[in-house]
């Protein structure tokens, strides 16, 4: 028995707890359904504003450019209404004057005569274009021409300037050749060694090669001695002509 009541105690309690459960549920869905009204209603509000400012913002640049366009256009109506009205005028006063209707093709003739002065005007404009162009063109030309003038004078220089070049390089090597040559006859002439003996001087030695006193001059000269000095088993080089 107690344990029935404590199942119907326990089923009564999940009935509430359900019951609370779906009443917040339905509350929730509520706030939610009138949030979105809200939110609905403000952007009814807000879109018209929006629509009209963007509407001005287009407007205004198709005013300013029919402006732009329109008020030019009156006034060359405006300007093109007045001559004719000048031209009539002037015609008709004419006409009144002499009593012939010849006089009302006045303003036409002056039109030709203006017409005939602007192509007079646009041909001597034309002549003197084409007289500068044709000076600019001899003027080219003389500039291309002294350009290759200059550059076939710049050309001769570096010509007659490498041949010079040349000519110098060949003599150089010209002497150079000339003095291996020498050189080389100097290393060909024979050159003797000689040890110096007991009781030997250089005078000795000099008699002995050279017949001559002279050949001592030689002798210090290719062994590099500053006297006439020498001692025993000392090696001479003796250089014979």
């Amino acid at each position: 028995m107690n344990r029935e009541a404590s199942y119907r105690e326990k089923a009564k309690r999940d009935r509430q707890r359900l019951q609370k459960v779906n009443v917040s549920e339905e509350l929730s869905m509520a706030e939610i359904s009138s949030t979105k009204e809200k939110q609905t209603v403000d952007k009814k509000l807000d879109y018209p504003l929006i629509r009209l400012l963007a509407a001005f913002f287009i407007m205004v640049p198709i005013v300013a450019l029919s402006v732009y366009y329109l008020v030019p256009m009156l006034a060359d109506q405006s300007s093109t209404s007045a001559e004719k009205e000048d031209f009539e005028t002037v015609g008709i006063s004419n006409s009144s004057n002499n009593g012939s209707s010849q006089n009302v093709a006045a303003a036409p003739d002056d039109k030709e005569e203006d017409k005939v002065e602007q192509e007079k005007e646009k041909a001597a404009e034309e002549a003197k274009l084409k007289e500068q162009e044709e000076a600019e063109r001899k003027k080219q030309e003389e500039a291309e021409k002294k350009a290759k003038e200059e550059a076939a004078k710049k050309e001769k220089e570096e010509a007659e300037k490498k041949a010079r070049e040349e000519a110098v390089q060949k003599e150089k090597e010209l002497a150079e050749q000339k003095a291996k040559e020498e050189e080389a006859k100097k290393q060909a002439t024979k050159v003797v060694q000689h040890t110096v003996q007991s009781q030997e001087t250089m005078y000795r030695i000099a008699m002995n090669y050279y017949k001559s006193p002279d050949g001592i001059a030689k002798i210090k000269a290719a062994n590099n001695l500053p006297s006439e000095e020498i001692y025993v088993g000392q090696v001479l080089r003796i250089p014979l002509d």
